[in-house]
Order: structure tokens, then C-alpha cells, then sequence
């Protein structure tokens, strides 16, 4: 007596990749609902979007997976068929090596298994070189002529040799930070130093300071 055929489930690591931002309950509430799909044919119709949408993504492997293994299971049946073992026998075995030089043997049959595509997009969780932000470029103290050459550049008036003895004494410090731009340090201290040269300006008298003030009589 044949074997009564069971139903099985097969789950891809792709799964968990859907289902990971789900707390556990609603985890539960997934595989609970994966698991009547597939043996009872009942499909979810909670109000759960995001388990709606994982239960979605899970089902449409689950129906691949069946198609598939439906195609190679009928293979493998025409394959054993009177008609298949005939073709097979048919074949020489042992051909010459002119023969597979001038390609006259007809190939073997063989009905080759259709591979299964998840359509799940796979997502290794070591590879995530792509979430970490790009580093910032290592600071390079700038020399007294590339400090001179962005003075000309930027039209600034301020000593290049000053501004890097000044900087290298404190080791390239913005307060209590390290330097990131000597440029932005340029300007800054461009901008102080033309507040420096500024003439103040004078107050004009006017014409109640030309009159000494009245006394009363």
C-alpha cells in the first residue's frame, strides 16, 4: 500500500528578513497564520498591517515553492513512463570519439528540475556595510604657502605664518575639539581680524554741544 502523500512547509532564511521588525506576539500571530495557510488553505484577514503585509510576502514563496515542486514531480513522472525508458534505451552509451567531436549522437533526454527564486529579496544581516555612515576625511595641517594661496584665493588679509605657529602650538585645537577644516579656521580668523582694523566711529557734535548749557537764574 502506497504511502499517503504529506503536506510540508518550508521556510527560507528570507522570511525572517520580513518578518524582524515584528515584535514577538505579533511573530506568533505570522506563523500561526503561515501555518493554516499552508495545511488548511485559510488566509489571514486580521487588521494587523504589518503582519498582513509579511503573511503576503511568505504566501507568495509558499505558492512558488508548491508550483515548482508540482513541475519537477511531474518530470520525474514522464521520465518513468514507457515512452521516457524508451528514448533512454534507444541512446547509444558508448559513442566514438568522432562522434561527440562531429556531434551526430542525439543528446540524452533529461528534464532538468526548475530552480526555485525566492521573491523575497535576500538581506544578510552581516553585510551591512551599506547602514554605516561614510567616514569624515582625516584632518591634514595645512602649510604656511597653502595657507597663503587660500589667503589670495579667498582675497584675506591676515599672516599665514602667525595663523600656523599659532594652531601648531596649541596641536590643531578648536577649544576642546580637533580641527576639522583649517579653512573654516582661515576665515574665522580673517573675519577677527578685519573687526580689529575697523576705524571706530565718531560721534558728530551737534548743535546742543555748541552751547554751554543754561543755568537757572
Amino acid at each position: 500500500m502506497a504511502r499517503k502523500k504529506q503536506k510540508t512547509l518550508v521556510l527560507f532564511p528570507d522570511v525572517f528578513y520580513c518578518a524582524e521588525r515584528l515584535s514577538n506576539d505579533q511573530f506568533g500571530v505570522l506563523m500561526r497564520s503561515v501555518f493554516a495557510y499552508r495545511f488548511e488553505g485559510v488566509i489571514y484577514d486580521g487588521e494587523d498591517i504589518a503582519i498582513d503585509i509579511a503573511f503576503r510576502s511568505v504566501k507568495d514563496q509558499i505558492d512558488r515553492y508548491i508550483e515548482v515542486c508540482e513541475i519537477n514531480r511531474g518530470n520525474v513522472v514522464n521520465s518513468n513512463t514507457e515512452k521516457g525508458k524508451t528514448e533512454r534505451n534507444e541512446i547509444p552509451r558508448n559513442r566514438t570519439k568522432k562522434e561527440k567531436e562531429e556531434g551526430n549522437t542525439p543528446p540524452i533526454p533529461y528534464h532538468s528540475p526548475i530552480p526555485y527564486h525566492s521573491p523575497i529579496p535576500y538581506h544578510n544581516p552581516v553585510d551591512n556595510k551599506a547602514d554605516k555612515p561614510p567616514t569624515s576625511a582625516r584632518f591634514c595641517p595645512p602649510s604656511v604657502d597653502d595657507v597663503k594661496s587660500y589667503c589670495i584665493e579667498k582675497g584675506y588679509n591676515i599672516d599665514p605664518q602667525r595663523f600656523v605657529d599659532y594652531y601648531e602650538s596649541i596641536g590643531w585645537m578648536v577649544g576642546k575639539n580637533k580641527m576639522k577644516s583649517w579653512q573654516a579656521a582661515v576665515r574665522t580668523w580673517a573675519s577677527k581680524e578685519q573687526e580689529k582694523v575697523q576705524p571706530v566711529e565718531k560721534k558728530k557734535p551737534s548743535i546742543a554741544d555748541a552751547f554751554p548749557p543754561i543755568r537757572d537764574l
